[in-house]
């Protein structure tokens, strides 16, 4: 539910974005499908990830970098 990963994933040029192609003219209308479907598919608080200690407020919680790096070896 990205444009920046569907890009990648499609290994879209940036080049292809700013100057256009024949090539962007199909793929343009995925794009735009991808980014109306990631703004009306947003969550309704945010996560973020930063060198501050952990914090919860009313629409964002903070990770702090130590903590994400915990997460991912439990998760591997």
């Amino acid at each position: 539910m990205d444009v920046g990963l569907l890009s990648a994933m499609g290994d879209l040029d940036v080049k292809t974005l700013l100057e256009g192609s024949a090539i962007f003219e199909e793929f343009k209308g995925a794009l735009t499908e991808q980014y109306v479907l990631q703004q009306l598919v947003t969550p309704q608080k945010a996560i973020r990830t930063s060198m501050s200690d952990f914090r919860k407020e009313e629409w964002m919680t903070n990770l702090p970098l130590y903590a994400v790096s915990e997460l991912i070896k439990v998760v591997s």
